[in-house]
């Protein structure tokens, strides 16, 4: 799956991948958004401070998103308040 990876501008250990190039789909409360590039995950894969793509590809399939924090926090439509 191609995604296009951003950093938050609010909290330096918000990560957070989209499918949508620009990442005008990621939630606000953390933007600015800032572009680290694009690249391919695949199921089984490691991301790095994220853990397995799989729940990564799951949540972009269902929401259109991912937002990690530390790797430990994973926020979806649902999860926001």
């Amino acid at each position: 799956m191609r995604v296009f990876i951003f950093r938050s501008g609010k909290d330096l250990y918000v990560i957070g991948y989209s499918q949508v190039s620009d990442g005008r789909n990621l939630p606000e409360e953390f933007a600015p958004w800032v572009s680290l590039g694009d690249g391919a995950i695949q199921r089984g894969q490691s991301l790095a401070g994220v853990g397995l793509a799989d729940p990564a590809i799951d949540a972009i399939k269902r929401e259109g998103f991912f937002v990690a924090k530390r790797g430990d926090v994973i926020v979806t439509r649902q999860t926001l308040p």
